[in-house]
């Protein structure tokens, strides 16, 4: 997976790394097994929608879990 960093540059992530990934309101977390996550930001995606299909079939074909608490609020 490449991921457009604001411009600056590219870098590269390899999916067997992922631990699960998450979805709330306003964002979309990839936890990584090495205990890192990656936050993407929904209102920096041009289309959340079909990031989110992509991300969805990516947790799938792992058999990692896609959870989403799209009601969970930061305390």
């Amino acid at each position: 997976m490449d991921i457009l960093t604001g411009g600056v540059g590219i870098s590269s992530v390899n999916f067997s790394n992922f631990k699960n990934i998450s979805e709330i309101k306003d964002y979309f977390f990839i936890a990584f097994k090495t205990g890192e996550s990656l936050m993407i930001p929904k209102d920096k995606i041009e289309d959340a929608e079909k990031l989110r299909n992509k991300l969805k079939s990516i947790a799938e074909n792992l058999k990692i879990d896609f959870i989403s608490e799209l009601d969970w609020k930061w305390k």
